[in-house]
């Protein structure tokens, strides 16, 4: 059986033209990174939590990592895990460690000392967009 040669090079025809849309797309992502630093900074500055531009809204959003913190083990969260009775719920290394800090930040509490002394949180603040 031979092989369909028309398909082989539509398929090369194909993949040239991925290649070319990906390189357009880091140089697109590149320069959207670049003027998200700037309007990132501004919107903080400013106090603007979101902006709508041409039916998209440009918005503020805070991503948070929750991590041991130096000198802290898996066993010492999983003590005050514990302590607080959310050691069957929730695992020491897991998102749901992360997912917990998000929660009282969203509802402007302050996480209980056991844990803010065992965890380093880092927030990085981010410009989100959606349609509309």
């Amino acid at each position: 059986m031979a092989i369909p040669m028309a398909r082989a090079r539509n398929r090369v025809r194909l993949q040239k033209a991925k290649a070319k849309l990906e390189a357009e797309l880091r140089k697109v992502n590149k320069s959207i990174a670049a003027e998200d630093e700037i309007l990132l900074d501004r919107m903080v500055n400013d106090g603007a939590q979101s902006i709508n531009v041409e039916g998209m809204t440009l918005y503020l959003r805070t991503r948070r990592s929750a991590k041991l913190a130096e000198g802290k083990t898996a066993d010492d969260a999983k003590a005050a895990l514990e302590e607080l009775g959310l050691g069957d719920v929730v695992k020491p290394y897991t998102q749901s460690v992360t997912a917990l800090f998000n929660e009282w930040a969203a509802n402007e509490e302050e996480p209980p000392k056991q844990l803010a002394d065992i965890y380093t949180i880092t927030e990085i603040a981010q410009l989100g967009h959606r349609s509309g």
